[in-house]
């Protein structure tokens, strides 16, 4: 990865700053129009981070709850709870939190359906597959019918033409449905071939993204990467939420060959993070940095706003801005207000 560097700040004496790099976690671009200088930090490179709830305290006319030490349960995307110590009262705990009452997030039902094989001659049967998590209830639709158990298999055929079966089960947290079909050929068979596809190559932090896939001229398929063990022949999958970019692989065997398909998902994080400066070019101790400054804009160094940081002390920033793809930069300045010149710049796209 290149590393690129700032130049000093410029200052009536002659001690100046040590040049340093800014690095994000995710859509890395190359440096562009890097001042010259020496740098002076390693550029960070890392996993997105996940957001830890919010703690805090609260009082209500309903319940009491609490939410407290380092875990706790309720609201937020990750389910954790508390800060050092909260409480809860009423209809609301904070963002997080044990306490009772109305405002706890009630999961979406998942479900995972699919046959084997996709692929059957005229008169034969297939093995539909399904489990659901977070539902009460299971409808089945299409090439078949009834109420269904929230998971389980079930033969259906003899089959004479291509026949969609579709399945769509609902909870608490609302409903969900998804299909599969089996198709009918004429006996004749060719190299396995593989579909793998997903419904969102991009999320943010805590996201998540269904993959699609089929085979043909397979008889068995095995999943590999972030997910693992033996698929149907066609189906569809949740990833669940996300905290970094994953690739998912489909791995699919036939008698006259094996096929393989993978997607990638990618996790944006909308944290900047960067290294600060120690020393001044002289080797001197740097003892009165005051802050940073963050530039961007929807363009390559054609910044349209900033956002001051008047500690010294920060390494990071979460980008809150709105949805769209940027071009960030990071200058210092001193207790003085000298400020330096721009950072490398780098691009990322925050949803």
């Amino acid at each position: 990865m290149q590393h690129c560097a700032l130049s000093p700040i410029r200052r009536p004496r002659p001690v100046r700053y040590t040049l340093f790099t800014i690095a994000l976690l995710a859509s890395l671009s190359a440096c562009s129009g890097s001042s010259g200088g020496v740098g002076g930090g390693q550029q960070d490179s890392g996993g997105g981070g996940t957001g830890s709830g919010g703690g805090g305290s609260g009082s209500g006319d309903g319940g009491t709850g609490s939410g407290g030490g380092d875990s706790g349960s309720g609201g937020g995307d990750s389910g954790s709870g508390g800060g050092d110590s909260g409480s809860g009262g009423g209809d609301t705990g904070g963002d997080t939190g044990g306490g009772s009452g109305d405002g706890g997030t009630i999961p979406t039902p998942t479900l995972t359906f699919g046959a084997s094989p996709s692929s059957v001659a005229p008169g034969e049967t297939a093995t539909l597959s399904w489990s659901a998590g977070d539902a009460k209830t299971c409808e089945a639709s299409g090439g078949w019918s009834g109420t269904k158990e929230i998971s389980g298999s079930e033969t259906v055929g003899p089959l004479q033409q291509d026949t969609e079966f579709r399945l769509s089960c609902s909870g608490a947290g609302g409903g969900v449905s998804r299909q599969t079909t089996v198709t009918v050929t004429d006996g004749s068979s060719g190299e396995p071939v593989v579909t793998l596809r997903v419904d969102a190559e991009q999320v943010a932090v805590n996201g998540s993204a269904t993959l699609t896939w089929s085979a043909e001229n397979a008889s068995s398929c095995t999943a590999t990467g972030a997910w693992s063990g033996d698929r149907p022949l066609s189906g569809t999958f949740g990833t669940g939420p996300l905290t970094e970019t994953v690739s998912y692989g489909l791995s699919c065997s036939g008698a006259n060959g094996n096929a393989l398909a993978s997607v990638t998902v990618e996790v944006l994080d909308k944290t900047l993070r960067w290294q600060a400066p120690t020393q001044n070019v002289d080797g001197s101790p740097l003892d009165d940095l005051a802050g940073f400054v963050v530039y961007w804009g929807s363009e390559s160094r054609q910044y349209s706003s900033s956002h001051r940081i008047s500690n010294a002390d920060a390494t990071e920033w979460l980008a809150d801005v709105p949805a769209g793809s940027y071009f960030f930069a990071l200058t210092a300045f001193d207790t003085e207000g000298n400020e330096s010149a721009y950072s490398n710049e780098v691009r990322k796209t925050i949803l």
